[in-house]
């Protein structure tokens, strides 16, 4: 079933000077721990996290809630399909 559907676009650069400015408490903030160290791995975390952080903001829009509404952004988690398709959700 289709709740809804949201669309984000994230500017790596950008991502890359807040994690460069605010380092570990701008990702513990936003994102889980497995996020953090998939990302890490990866040869330009920048775009890793911000591909992340982009599928939060749009999986946001889709539920029609915003971070006001009591979910964090570590509540939700970012992972891909065996082909490499991002999808967010709510760990149990």
């Amino acid at each position: 079933m289709i709740i809804g559907t949201g669309i984000d676009i994230v500017n790596i650069d950008r991502i890359e000077r807040i994690i460069a400015r605010w380092g570990a408490l701008f990702l513990a903030r936003v994102f889980t721990e497995k996020e953090i160290q998939w990302c890490r791995r990866r040869a330009r975390p920048a775009s890793c996290f911000a591909l992340r952080f982009a599928a939060k903001e749009a999986f946001l829009k889709a539920i029609g809630w915003g971070l006001q509404n009591g979910i964090r952004w570590t509540d939700m988690e970012v992972e891909r399909t065996p082909l490499g398709k991002p999808f967010a959700f709510i760990p149990p």
